[in-house]
């Protein structure tokens, strides 16, 4: 479980970490350790919907969270960064490379055979 905020508007049109202009209305998150260009996958606990969305800036700085989403991000998970701040998330792709399509495994995906 991790907590969550949501990035500030007054960031909006300013250049993140990794070059990208930021635009609150798109899907985009801030991570201090991941690596830059990492795909996540966000579940919200109160709402059980799930987003996945690349990490492109760093941050939070505030000690009590771990994450920042922008606030399309936030808003279409449902979360209210007030109250409901508790999130699951999971790694679906390392820099470079492209997640898998939503339900599909890693071990499915390598198929019989193949596993060497």
């Amino acid at each position: 479980v991790i907590d969550l905020s949501a990035q500030l508007t007054r960031v909006d049109g300013r250049r993140t970490a990794n070059g990208e202009v930021f635009r609150n209305r798109k899907y985009s998150a801030a991570h201090l350790t991941l690596p830059l260009g990492t795909w996540i996958e966000v579940t919200a606990r109160a709402t059980g919907r799930r987003l996945r969305l690349r990490v492109n800036d760093r941050g939070p700085y505030a000690r009590k969270f771990v994450l920042d989403l922008s606030q399309a991000a936030a808003h279409f998970l449902g979360v209210d960064v007030a109250h409901d701040r508790h999130v699951d998330v999971r790694i679906i792709a390392l820099p470079g490379e492209e997640p898998l399509p939503e339900g599909l495994e890693i071990a499915s995906a390598i198929g019989p055979g193949l596993e060497k």
